[in-house]
């Protein structure tokens, strides 16, 4: 998953050292497949809080980034984009397909353990451990 289509890019310094380098939407799908190395969830939602008010940000790019990295992170990515009222690309663009019954995606990988009294959204089968309207306020703080 780390080619120029998935945006990804190779930087070469030297002959002999290269990084890799994501691009401005690769960065925000990236906080949702890997949260655990984002730092907590507040830094990121308020990221894609901000991200949503430049001129980058392309919710089309963002649902197929995600799609390449599969079904979880697809469903994640529906539920951000809804929640920063783009829900329709998200509709639009991830299949259907991707919501198996027997699969919950979790939102946020700090906070309290998940249990059955967790918010759920059911369309994208994604499960919140933090309530969806502290979430929603990181979002709006960012922007």
């Amino acid at each position: 998953v780390f080619y120029p289509q998935s945006g990804i890019e190779k930087i070469t310094q030297s002959r002999t050292q290269s990084y890799l380098r994501s691009d401005f939407n690769r960065t925000l799908v990236d906080c949702l497949w890997h949260p655990e190395i984002c730092g907590p969830t507040e830094i990121w939602a308020t990221a894609w809080g901000r991200a949503k008010g430049r001129k980058e940000f392309d919710s089309k790019k963002i649902c197929e980034y995600a799609i390449l990295l599969g079904p979880l992170v697809a469903q994640k990515v529906a539920v951000m984009l809804e929640l920063l009222g783009e829900g329709g690309t998200a509709k639009e663009l991830i299949p259907k397909s991707i919501l198996r019954r027997d699969r919950l995606a979790s939102l946020v990988s700090d906070g309290p353990s998940l249990d059955d009294n967790m918010s759920k959204n059911e369309y994208w089968r994604v499960v919140f451990n933090i309530p969806e309207d502290q979430i929603q306020g990181w979002l709006s703080y960012g922007k």
